[in-house]
């Protein structure tokens, strides 16, 4: 999985590099095209607006129909490859706007799902991992388009010399590179992405769905053992904590117990002292009665002590 899901990542590096020259390239050709008074940083606002939008949307659709992840991916990036494209065929504020919708949209396509395969491809508690490494391609493809970007702009598009400008090659040119990504995906989808990638790696432990969801591992444990590990081991851990549990149980009910003996022997010393005051006989009984509860209270904290040593 991780190098398939690495594969795919890389792969979207020609789309990552379209949305770097809607910084790098974008606004000189802008003002060059349209003049230095040409609002580029309305055009290029339209990005957050429209992906804020349209991700809840897309996303609620996707699940709606039960379109399977690799599906979403190529047909977002064919979306967002598609979008250069604008440019090359109207050079105008139109053009522009369609530009940036078309590549928004194809982002709240295809974004959230990369992110979701990346996270249910990676091992439990290396997650952040994994996402880290889908985020990479956005830093490699700076590289290669500040290079590109200057050449572009100065062959084709020359500040101060309207009569040689080719924008519209240009954005062709741009454009056939950044769409190498969904042929890619396209022509190896059958390679890169497998039956149940979207879901977390078949390795979980073997006790859990027998006693239920949520529940808790013990302390020092953070990865679920692999399949070939004794699962009888792991479950004796279980048992264990089970025990620990009603041997707690136990010292709880020993406590209350001792609670109501200790009320049983004040109320019996007040009896006692009662029969004291008029009746010799009746002395020798409370002695003799208060004696024998006292032995019980004695033998019960024993029994109490006892537990608390086993629980501790």
């Amino acid at each position: 999985r991780f190098w398939r899901l690495a594969a795919v990542t890389l792969m979207f590096c020609g789309v990552r590099m379209t949305f770097r020259h809607l910084d790098a390239t974008f606004p000189k050709y802008f003002e060059r095209t349209f003049g230095a008074q040409a609002p580029f940083e309305l055009i290029l606002c339209i990005n957050p607006i429209v992906t804020m939008i349209a991700t809840p949307l897309a996303t609620g659709l996707l699940l709606h129909y039960k379109v399977r992840y690799d599906k979403a991916l190529v047909f977002g990036a064919f979306v967002s490859g598609l979008s250069i494209f604008c440019l090359a065929a109207w050079e105008s504020f139109s053009g522009a706007v369609l530009f940036v919708c078309a590549l928004s949209i194809g982002e709240a396509v295809w974004s959230p799902k990369l992110y979701e395969l990346s996270t249910m491809s990676a091992p439990e508690g290396r997650e952040g991992m994994y996402v880290a490494i889908t985020m990479a391609p956005m830093y490699l493809a700076s590289v290669p388009v500040g290079t590109l970007s200057g050449w572009a702009l100065n062959r084709w598009c020359p500040k101060g010399a309207p009569e040689s400008r080719h924008s519209q090659f240009m954005w062709f040119i741009l454009g056939l590179i950044g769409f190498t990504s969904p042929v890619l995906l396209f022509l190896f989808r059958n390679n890169l992405f497998r039956p149940g990638d979207d879901r977390p790696p078949e390795n979980e432990d073997a006790c859990v769905g027998q006693e239920g969801e949520g529940e808790e591992r013990a302390h020092g444990r953070t990865i679920v053992p692999d399949a070939d590990k004794d699962d009888a081991s792991w479950c004796r851990v279980k048992g264990e904590a089970a025990q620990k549990g009603h041997a707690a149980a136990a010292a709880a009910d020993l406590r209350g117990g001792l609670r109501r003996q200790d009320r049983r022997v004040h109320r019996d010393h007040r009896h006692v002292g009662d029969d004291r005051e008029g009746h010799p006989e009746g002395q020798r009984q409370g002695k003799g009665r208060g004696g024998g509860v006292r032995q019980a209270v004695h033998e019960y904290k024993g029994v109490f002590e006892d537990g608390e040593q086993r629980v501790g």
